[in-house]
């Protein structure tokens, strides 16, 4: 059975219609508001417990260096870059002239980073480490990482008291899975 409409109910119908899509389109902008909160709140949260910081995992020294995040299709990601202690991913190899100038000078930049960390040698710490990258040995020394969370995560008890980042913890023939905050390595600064 057709239902037949007169102009005047049409008109109405049109009426509600705009006032529904206004409805949607002020709601959507609260949710996209409370999203940023939360991925704001959270990328604050991991950036004052691994910023700048020295961690051992994976069998390697490292330091946090930029710690950035964006919305994904299922939630937000946040992004890591780690810079590796220079000693241990270069005891085994007999370096180029290039690459030892370059490694000393990444060396000295690092020391400050563990030191005293400022943004300004971290650039230098990238630079360098991308630097000996392309050289001969291919020398990896800064690494990037990402972890994605779910927006119905932060509903979850500590949600914003800890990183929520997973890494492993070799020991021996083993290996176990610990929070990225849980492997701080304590420097003298």
């Amino acid at each position: 059975m057709k239902i037949l409409l007169s102009n005047s109910v049409c008109e109405l119908l049109a009426q509600q219609l705009v006032t529904e899509q206004a409805e949607v389109v002020k709601h959507q902008g609260t949710v996209n508001i409370i999203k940023q909160a939360i991925m704001g709140k959270k990328l604050e949260v991991v950036k004052r417990l691994v910023r700048g910081k020295m961690f051992k995992f994976e069998g390697k020294l490292v330091i946090v260096m930029n710690v950035n995040s964006y919305e994904s299709e299922e939630g937000f990601v946040i992004t890591f870059t780690f810079a590796e202690e220079p000693v241990s991913a270069t005891r085994f190899i007999s370096l180029t002239k290039r690459e030892k100038d370059l490694l000393n000078q990444y060396s000295e930049a690092f020391k400050y980073c563990r030191q005293r960390y400022e943004t300004c040698w971290e650039r230098e710490v990238s630079k360098l480490g991308y630097a000996l990258g392309i050289l001969k040995h291919r020398i990896s020394l800064i690494e990037h990482s990402s972890q994605e969370f779910r927006f119905d995560d932060a509903k979850e008890p500590g949600f914003f008291r800890t990183t929520g980042i997973l890494v492993n913890e070799f020991k021996g023939c083993s290996s176990r899975m610990l929070m990225l905050e849980e492997t701080t390595v304590k420097t003298q600064r």
